[in-house]
C-alpha cells in the first residue's frame, strides 16, 4: 500500500462514511469493535478514520485489516473508483442477486456506536444459531437504520431472528423495529450517479440506494423545479418519465415501479428525467429546421430500440411517419362483451400539421387495438396531456416512447366518471367498452399480467410517499 493510495483511501472513507451508523455498519462487516477507536468523528471525521486505519495496520482486528476494510467499503459503494481495486467480484452490481431475505433494523434515538455494534452482533449470532448468516449492507444516517440480508433462513426463521433482536433491544431499554424489505438483492449505494432535468441541468445523486425506485428519483428531480417547468393535469403535476443513458449513449425507458438495481441502472449511468409526454421547450426558427430536428430524433430512437421501425414520406423533413413496433397489448374481443385478445405488433401513423412546431402532431393506429384512448373505428389516438401542454421543441423520441407505453397500458387514462378519482386515472375515453373493461378486476389482472400498470398501480405512482434523496445541483 503506497502512502498516496492510503491517504486517498482515508479521505474517501471520511467522505463516504461520515456518520456513526455508516461507520458502525462498515466495521461490523469486518467484525471490529467500534469502541476501540473512541467517539466517532473526534477530533474530526478524517482524523478518526486515520486512527482506524493506523490501528488496523498494527494488527488490531486481525490479519489484513486494512484490505478487509477496503473490501467492505467496496461492497457498500460498488461503483467507487478508490475502493474498486479491493472489490470482491461477488459484490459487483450485476452479481448481487440472492435468495435471502432483506430486513431493515431501525433504532430510535442516538445510541453509542458500541451499543449499536452489540445489537448488530446479536443479530448475526441469532442468524447463525438458526443455521444462516447476516450480511450488514448499509448503515444510514439520521435515526440509526441498518439494512441487512439474512441468508439461508426460512421466513419463519427470519421472524424468530427479528423477535429475538427486538427482545434483546427491549431488555436494554432500546426501542427498535425490524421490517422485511421487498427487493431481492444485497443493497448498495449506486454512486456515482447523475440525473439530468428537462432543461439540461445536471444533479448529483449522492449516497442513493440501489433499492430506491425510479419513481422516487423522478419525484426528487421534479421537486427541484417550479410548477412552470412541469405541466399540470387535473390539478396535479404530470408524472415524470425516466430514461437511463449508459456511458455508451444508449437510452432505455425505465419502469417507474422498478428499483434502480432491477431497472439496470449502474454507477456511471445518467438518468434523464422529463415530464410525461414532453421533453422541454426549444423554440425553432423555421418549420424546416423543426421537421429535420424531429426526423433526427426519430432516427436516434429507432437506432437505440431494435425492433422499432420507421418509414417516412421524406428523407429530409418528413411530415408523415409510419411506426411499426412490438408491445404487449390487446385486440378487440371476438364477441361483444367478451375478453380482448392478446396482440403484439402495432403500426401507427403520425402526421405533422401545417402549423408545426406551434401545434402538436396527430396519431392514428393503423392496426386493430382495444384501448380506452384509441378510437376503435378510426384509430385516432387521444394524446391527452401532449395536446393540452404541447410546447414547440418536444423530442420526437419521447413521442415514439409514448406510443409504445400507450400500447402496453403503461400510460393510459379512463373515462372521467368520478370527480373524486385521482387525476392520474381521469381522461377522455375514445373506446368506452375498452375503458369499462380496463376498470374491471379481470381487466386489471390482464393488464398487469401483460406488463402494464393497473389503475391501482397508477394511483400508487401518483400518491405513494417518496424516499428522501440526497440530490445536489451540479455546476457545469
Amino acid at each position: 500500500m503506497t502512502q498516496d493510495w492510503e491517504n486517498r483511501f482515508i479521505t474517501e472513507l471520511a467522505e463516504c462514511f461520515d456518520n456513526s451508523s455508516g461507520a458502525t455498519a462498515l466495521l461490523a462487516q469486518i467484525d471490529v469493535k467500534h469502541v476501540f477507536f473512541g467517539a466517532f468523528g473526534t477530533p474530526s471525521i478524517l482524523d478518526w478514520w486515520r486512527d482506524v486505519v493506523n490501528k488496523l495496520k498494527k494488527g488490531m482486528g486481525g490479519h489484513d485489516g486494512v484490505s478487509r476494510l477496503c473490501r467492505a467499503a467496496a461492497s457498500i459503494f460498488a461503483g467507487n473508483s478508490v475502493f474498486a481495486n479491493c472489490r470482491d467480484p461477488a459484490d459487483a452490481p450485476d452479481r448481487r442477486g440472492h435468495t435471502g431475505i432483506n430486513v431493515e433494523l431501525r433504532i430510535t434515538g442516538e445510541l453509542p456506536p458500541d451499543v449499536l455494534l452489540a445489537i448488530l452482533q446479536r443479530l448475526g449470532d441469532s442468524a447463525q444459531t438458526q443455521g444462516g448468516k447476516a450480511l450488514i449492507n448499509l448503515g444510514e444516517e439520521g435515526s440509526s437504520r441498518f439494512n441487512v440480508t439474512l441468508e439461508g433462513l426460512s421466513e419463519t426463521q427470519v421472524d424468530d431472528v427479528m423477535r429475538e433482536v427486538h427482545e434483546y433491544c427491549r431488555e436494554r431499554g432500546v426501542e427498535s423495529r425490524m421490517t422485511v424489505e421487498p427487493y431481492h438483492f444485497r443493497d448498495y449505494y449506486s454512486d456515482p450517479l447523475t440525473a439530468e432535468g428537462p432543461d439540461g441541468q445536471r444533479f448529483g445523486l449522492d449516497r442513493i440506494r440501489a433499492s430506491t425506485t425510479v419513481k422516487d428519483v423522478a419525484r426528487g428531480i421534479m421537486n427541484a423545479y417550479s410548477d412552470a417547468a412541469w405541466p399540470m393535469s387535473q390539478g396535479q403535476r404530470t408524472q415524470a418519465v425516466v430514461n437511463r443513458v449508459t456511458p455508451s449513449g444508449e437510452r432505455h425507458r425505465l419502469d417507474p415501479r422498478d428499483t434502480l438495481h432491477d431497472a439496470g441502472v449502474r454507477p456511471g449511468d445518467v438518468l434523464n428525467v422529463s415530464p410525461e409526454r414532453t421533453a422541454g421547450a426549444i423554440d425553432p426558427n423555421r418549420r424546416e429546421e423543426a421537421l429535420a430536428k424531429a426526423r433526427n430524433e426519430v432516427i436516434d430512437y429507432v437506432e437505440a430500440h431494435p425492433g422499432f421501425e420507421m418509414s417516412a414520406n421524406s428523407l429530409v423533413a418528413p411530415t408523415e411517419y409510419e411506426f411499426d413496433f412490438s408491445a404487449p397489448s390487446f385486440g378487440p374481443p371476438p364477441a361483444p362483451g367478451g375478453p380482448p385478445v392478446p396482440i403484439e405488433r402495432h403500426r401507427v401513423l403520425v402526421e405533422v400539421p401545417a402549423d408545426f412546431p406551434e401545434q402538436a402532431p396527430a396519431a392514428w393506429w393503423l392496426t386493430e387495438i382495444f384501448h380506452p384512448n384509441i378510437h376503435r373505428e378510426t384509430g385516432y389516438v387521444c394524446l391527452g396531456a401532449l395536446k393540452e401542454h404541447y410546447v414547440p421543441g418536444m423530442d420526437f423520441g419521447e413521442l415514439c416512447q409514448m406510443l409504445v407505453d400507450l400500447a402496453a397500458y403503461r400510460n393510459y387514462a379512463v373515462v372521467e366518471d368520478d370527480p373524486q378519482r385521482p387525476g392520474a386515472l381521469r381522461g377522455a375515453a375514445l373506446d368506452t367498452e375498452a375503458a369499462r373493461w380496463a376498470m374491471t378486476p379481470d381487466g386489471q389482472r390482464a393488464i398487469e399480467a401483460r406488463g402494464g400498470i393497473s389503475l391501482t398501480g397508477r394511483m400508487v405512482l401518483a400518491g405513494a410517499p417518496e424516499r428522501r434523496l440526497r440530490i445536489r445541483r451540479v455546476t457545469p
